[in-house]
């Protein structure tokens, strides 16, 4: 019965992810096609924070399952949002020039980086917020009904720790030198 369950929830979640990144790919064909690259309101998610999201979204929406997956969409769309943003402008910044002398046009560029060179990237996103989804709802499920008094209070601390953990990433990549090659 836990292993129909745990199928039925990464299922749930593969869905919502694949969604999202459905229309996080279009949102940055729509930003490299008019601008350069995004702001930072859409690069905000990192894993940490999508940790926290998901957690956050399952303790406000326990009740209603419809407003919980919109949240986990949206959560979701962002996280993969930043991802493949992310993605394009490290190789943007190299190999526009490049592809842009042989002839190609810009559309065709992002279509050949995003789609076929980001095959990896989109499948890596789909399948972290999956696996971290199902694992925050799963064991916050058995925790409500081992521990009911209790499970809020773990779930809310390990929420500060990952809003922690997300502040600390946002601080570090700030910080961090883009053009240094790491070793």
């Amino acid at each position: 019965m836990l292993a129909i369950e745990l199928l039925l929830e990464i299922f749930r979640h593969i869905l919502v992810s694949a969604v999202a990144m459905v229309f996080a790919i279009a949102t940055v064909f729509a930003f490299f096609r008019f601008s350069h690259k995004p702001g930072f309101l859409f690069r905000f998610m990192n894993v940490p924070a999508m940790t926290f999201f998901i957690a956050l979204g399952y303790i406000l929406f326990i009740n209603d399952m419809k407003l919980l997956y919109a949240w986990l969409f949206f959560t979701g769309y962002f996280f993969n949002l930043r991802a493949i943003s992310e993605q394009v402008l490290r190789y943007d910044d190299t190999f526009r020039i490049f592809f842009l002398s042989l002839g190609y046009t810009r559309q065709e560029y992002l279509r050949d980086l995003i789609i076929y060179g980001g095959r990896l990237k989109i499948l890596d996103c789909v399948l972290t917020f999956s696996i971290i989804g199902t694992a925050i709802i799963m064991i916050s499920d058995k925790m409500r009904i081992l521990m009911p008094d209790q499970w809020l209070f773990f779930l809310l601390i390990f929420e500060g720790i990952i809003f922690v953990l997300a502040s600390v990433r946002w601080l570090a990549e700030d910080f961090v030198n883009k053009e240094s090659k790491s070793e």
